[in-house]
């Protein structure tokens, strides 16, 4: 089916309920030339059919060699839009159209925060000043939370003296990384770019393209930068918290809602807060009690009879506890296993481990997840880091060797 189908069942439901109808994008039909083609003669059959205004009345999309109508505002209410119009920039090929309509929105509430004007801040004066403070009013009341209120207030009347507060506007800035060089190449950009519409000169076209690739250029470079230091500077203060933060922002990953609006519990919808609290918490109450009531009630596991929990008759405030593994059970497990190249290994492993425990020796265990590790690193570089940095020698660096060099 066409797209212009799809475009006729939508425009038709739109007409019957009455809906007002605004339609920006690149439609990829040139509405300016003197004969349309097919699909831009089907666009304006629709658009005529239904009524619908086609805004924009310039070139879009302008080369040194061509000049098309393409991007479109479409709208059912003409009436509706002050003004519309194309705005020429360097970004892309194609420049920006826009559209202005009819109402007002209440402004945006700015972010507004109070920080403390140290211009006229002398040190020894504040410092003596806090010293002829009367702190023994603290002492007066047995209640701590009035003293600390009390400790709170002297000392932000003498701070408020020697430093005031002031309000200051934080300005939203969403691409922080792009700096005055990169604004003076971006208007360079644009100012080029109108001369070669304007005056259709192949040395401005050319300009304009070279100060593009120049902006995209350093634009890499700032926030590769931008990013490496901020996640540098996490690592060094090691705030890991931070650092993720930094890293999920370049990624494009944003922080999910975590907040419980509703729940459904047998077919009861839940949407009180306290509710939600109560039934949560209840909830988690007992679900370790009902899991082990629920393992009581099944067979023995493999393990040759040998459960892994211990549990009495479960009243329902009554507690449970699971029990120790013992090292025979784990050893008749692992013997069913079926041997192949890792469980084998494994099974050799814990001969070794419960012989030395027999022994009265120590064993230590480092359990390393290095899947598909070894495809996205050099190898060599790999091995000599664990030489170096870890001070991994002798056999265990052979094992690393090997297993790598094997995989």
């Amino acid at each position: 089916m066409n797209i212009f189908d799809y475009w006729a069942s939508f425009l038709a439901k739109c007409d019957n309920e009455d809906k007002e109808l605004i339609l920006i994008g690149d439609l990829n039909c040139d509405v300016s030339k003197t004969i349309p083609d097919p699909h831009t003669c089907k666009l304006q059959f629709l658009c005529s059919l239904y009524q619908i205004d086609q805004l924009i009345k310039e070139s879009t999309r302008l080369t040194p060699k061509s000049a098309t109508l393409i991007d479109l505002i479409l709208t059912n209410r003409p009436e509706n839009i002050s003004r519309s119009g194309v705005i020429h920039l360097g970004i892309s090929d194609h420049s920006l159209v826009y559209a202005v309509r009819k109402f007002t929105l209440p402004n945006g509430r700015q972010k507004i925060r109070q920080v403390r004007n140290f211009k006229n801040f002398v040190e020894n004066d504040f410092i003596r000043d806090v010293s002829q403070l009367p702190w023994e009013m603290v002492y007066q009341f047995g209640d701590p939370n009035l003293c600390w209120q009390v400790w709170k207030s002297l000392l932000l009347d003498a701070l408020n003296r020697h430093a005031p507060l002031r309000h200051k506007r934080i300005r939203n800035n969403p691409v922080p990384w792009i700096n005055p060089q990169i604004k003076e190449l971006m208007r360079k950009r644009d100012y080029h770019k109108k001369k070669a519409i304007k005056y259709d000169s192949e040395s401005q076209w050319e300009l304009y393209k070279t100060l593009r690739n120049e902006v995209n250029i350093n634009m890499r470079k700032a926030k590769s930068k931008y990013f490496c230091d901020k996640i540098q500077a996490s690592s060094q203060m090691g705030d890991s918290k931070s650092g993720w933060a930094w890293i999920n922002s370049l990624l494009g990953r944003k922080h999910k809602n975590a907040n419980i609006n509703e729940l459904k519990v047998n077919d009861d919808i839940i949407s009180d807060d306290k509710s939600i609290t109560e039934t949560l918490n209840e909830y988690f109450i007992n679900i370790g009690m009902k899991m082990a009531a629920e393992s009581a009630c099944q067979s023995t596991d493999a393990l040759n009879d040998q459960v892994i929990y211990e549990s009495t008759v479960l009243l329902p405030k009554e507690n449970f506890h699971f029990a120790d593994i013992t090292i025979d059970s784990v050893s008749k497990r692992l013997q069913k296993l079926n041997v192949s190249k890792a469980t084998g290994a494994l099974i050799q492993m814990c001969d070794q481990w419960l012989q030395d425990m027999d022994e009265g020796k120590i064993n230590g265990v480092v359990f390393l997840d290095i899947c598909k590790a070894f495809d996205s690193v050099n190898h060599e570089i790999l091995l000599e880091k664990l030489k170096t940095q870890f001070g991994i020698h002798d056999i265990e660096l052979k094992w690393f060797q090997s297993c790598i060099l094997k995989e």
